[in-house]
């Protein structure tokens, strides 16, 4: 055995500068196929996972208004243009209503308005987020189910009101924007309407509920900067949350009311169809308004198809390349095994065995192909940077293992037809008869 591997060793070095060049061809083939099937097989694994993820998670219709003003030059032409609710609530009574959609999908709907009160004595303003939301989306955001009737509060909302309140028994002056609402005793009195109350929290400090409607040009930074504040998510510790059965208009042309509308599968199967036949029902609301989903799975798999012709060329590429390896070895062993003729044939004139022999030549050559393996494995994020696929792609088992029956079936191929040719028996026997 240890001579086995000195000679192993000797003939590596010896001819290196050959093997070099069969490693390297290997390293790029073997790289390059490891990536495309990658691309094959594990592109399909990550498409299910996303699909999965989509249908057991929650799908945020996105509503985006085109526009004749500019929301940056004229934002108050703007808004006063949108007379009506990106979502009405009466298109969300008929879809809910509608069973072909409601026994597939869960609709999480919340309309949200706000409130100011002005105190003179302190020229203190309060404002306040009121959602009138359903039961879906509100054990979406708290992670239990809401009661009957009950007004939820921010902890924030909850202070305020509370101060409120004590303002009005004690009879300060202060004025209303659009509806009173203040805290008197175990009672949230809201238009001169009385609820019970709980101080709650979100599961998550901040919701991303509400998206304003703007044209595909609208400068968000720019509005956030200009209004002083996020235009795209609501702090819940100042929300006020009622039932959506209660939902009302408030009065005013310049009442500031927003909703919002997420879909969930109600068996965590994936079912396209049924959500775009609710965005086409929404799309007919307005002529101005258009409603989408971001939809990670469909984004993800329209990107891969895109890929799918030139990853096809790459894994031409590399088969022709690991090909072309494959004929340089065989080529290699000719010329080697050629060349170490008589020496193999004194060794087994003189009681080597003609497979102990072969099995060295074997190893030999093994040697430098899994080396090739290997390295192309490593490499693997320097080699993907020449594809034409740059996204996520996980090592897959199968793409390794079908690189690695080739190293073994090119190191035996080569070093048999190469043994055959030299006709190392024949040798063998001249010379123990001499």
């Amino acid at each position: 055995m240890k001579y086995s591997i000195s000679r192993i060793l000797h003939n590596l070095f010896r001819n290196g500068l050959l093997y070099l060049f069969i490693l390297l061809s290997f390293t790029l083939g073997a790289g390059l196929f490891i990536i495309c099937m990658n691309f094959r097989m594990t592109g399909a694994q990550l498409l299910a996972e996303v699909k999965r993820q989509s249908a057991e998670g929650v799908i945020k219709v996105q509503w985006s208004y085109q526009s004749e003003f500019d929301p940056l030059i004229d934002p108050i032409a703007f808004q006063q243009e949108r007379t009506d609710y990106p979502i009405p609530y009466d298109t969300y009574l008929d879809l809910i209503s509608n069973p072909e959609y409601t026994d597939e999908l869960d609709f999480l709907y919340a309309l949200k308005t706000d409130t100011t009160v002005f105190i003179r004595d302190t020229e203190d303003v309060l404002e306040w987020d009121v959602y009138f939301m359903n039961e879906y989306l509100f054990h979406y955001l708290y992670g239990f189910p809401r009661n009957e009737g009950m007004a939820y509060l921010g902890d924030t909302a909850y202070a305020d009101l509370l101060l409120v309140g004590n303002k009005i028994k004690s009879g300060d002056d202060f004025f209303f924007t659009d509806f009173a609402m203040y805290i008197d005793g175990d009672s949230l009195i809201i238009d001169g309407k009385s609820y019970p109350y709980e101080v709650v929290m979100p599961l998550e400090p901040y919701l991303n509920l509400l998206t304003i409607g703007e044209s595909p040009d609208t400068d968000i930074e720019e509005l956030e900067r200009r209004f002083g504040g996020p235009m795209h998510r609501s702090t819940m510790n100042i929300a006020v949350i009622l039932p959506i059965e209660d939902v009302f208009t408030p009065s005013g042309d310049d009442a500031n009311t927003m909703n919002n509308l997420l879909l969930r599968y109600r068996n965590a199967e994936w079912h396209e169809d049924v959500v775009a036949q609710v965005l086409r029902e929404l799309n007919q609301i307005d002529r101005k308004s258009r409603f989408t989903v971001e939809n990670r799975y469909l984004t993800l798999k329209s990107r891969m198809e895109d890929y799918s012709y030139d990853m096809d060329r790459w894994m031409l590429v590399a088969v022709s390349i690991l090909f072309l390896s494959g004929v340089g070895c065989i080529g290699s062993m000719y010329l080697l095994l050629d060349k170490r003729r008589h020496f193999m044939a004194v060794s087994i004139a003189y009681g080597s065995t003609l497979w102990r022999v072969v099995a060295e030549t074997v190893a030999e050559l093994l040697i430098v192909l899994s080396a090739g393996c290997i390295l192309g494995i490593l490499i693997l994020p320097i080699l993907q940077k020449i594809t034409v696929y740059q996204g996520e792609l996980r090592v897959n088992m199968g793409g390794i293992g079908i690189v690695a029956m080739t190293v073994l079936t090119f190191s035996m191929i080569s070093v048999l037809l190469g043994m055959h040719a030299v006709r190392l028996k024949d040798v063998a026997a001249v010379l123990k008869e001499e």
